[in-house]
Parts: C-alpha cells; structure tokens; sequence
C-alpha cells in the first residue's frame, strides 16, 4: 500500500516504509536524494547523479527547454536528423568536417555542402572518381582574385599566367602585340 498526504511539513528526518504520495506542492527545501537523483542538494538549481548517468526522458514525447542551454562537456546527438532553426551559427573550430569515419574516398564521395534551394540544390562535394571537389554552379572569383596552382597563379579575369606553358587552344582571338617565335601560321 502507500500512504497519501495532503499539506503535510515534515520537520527532521521521516522514514516511510511504503510509498508516499503527495497530491499538492512538495517543497523540499535543502534538496532532495531520490535513489542516485538529487535535485538541489550540492547547488539549488542543479539536478545531478551520486553515480551513473542521468537520463531524462519524456516516453516518446518531446523534451522542451524553455530557455538557453549551455553543455560543458561533449555533445552527442544519437538520431536520423538534427534540424538547427536558428539565424546564426557560430563554430569556434577551424575544421567543420563531414563524412566522419568514411572507411575510404569511395564511402566519402558525394560528402560537402549543400545549399538547399527551390530552384535546385546548389552543391560543392567531394568527387571519389577523380579525387576532385565539383560544384554544381560557377564559381566567381572578386575582383582582382586569381586562380592558383600550387600557390602560382594560372588564370585571372585578364591574363592566363606565366607558368602556363602548354596549352591544346585550337583558336585563339586577335593578337595586337607580341613576338612570335614559331613557324608561320598560314
């Protein structure tokens, strides 16, 4: 059986030897232990273990948090999908990095970023044939950027760079100035 208690202040230590119920407010001033669980007992406003993890779980439910969060430790999220609503992302990290634990280049392909879009997605990822990063859009450079090759530049919005040496052009526009120096072109 259980003994139920309406109103009832306890002062000193209570033993009871079946289960309590309390149909109105406990306030258990000083904390409480409940098996491993403490709530307010080393701080007021804490909710801890003696031993063995804490799980809180609402049966299938949702678990809502009222206000900010802040996790100390490590964060895990064990699920098919994580959805951020949020305006701004901030990751202290200098690495963001997808496709964790990939055993090789062929179980990364396909890895990168997406930009979600109703015109159709706009994607920059890893390409396991080729060992190449494709985008799916072109790529626009600001003014006065260049493309580089082993830190040299190759191609800019006005010149192709020195280095480039061999070239399969088939035709080429008008050439105001220079110097030739191959046989004739008829």
């Amino acid at each position: 059986g259980h003994t139920k208690l309406d109103n009832v202040s306890v002062a000193g230590v209570s033993t009871f030897a079946s289960g309590v119920t309390i149909t109105g407010a406990l306030d258990a001033n000083g904390g409480a232990s409940i098996d491993n669980v403490q709530v307010g007992v080393t701080n007021d406003n804490e909710i801890d273990t003696s031993s063995g993890n804490l799980v809180i779980d609402s049966a299938g439910g949702t678990t809502t948090i009222d206000d900010n969060l802040t996790v100390s430790g490590n964060l895990t999220v064990n699920g098919t999908t994580t959805t951020i609503n949020s305006t701004t992302v901030a990751i202290d990290d200098k690495n963001f990095q997808v496709a964790t634990g990939a055993a090789d280049d062929a179980a990364a392909d396909g890895a990168g970023l997406t930009v979600d879009s109703g015109d159709g997605d706009k994607t920059f990822n890893f390409e396991a044939t080729g060992d190449n990063w494709g985008a799916s859009e072109n790529l626009n450079l600001a003014d006065g950027k260049v493309y580089k090759i082993d830190n040299t530049s190759v191609l800019s919005a006005t010149t192709l760079g020195s280095s480039v040496t061999g070239s399969s052009l088939t035709s080429v526009g008008t050439i105001s100035s220079g110097v030739w120096q191959g046989t004739a072109i008829a």
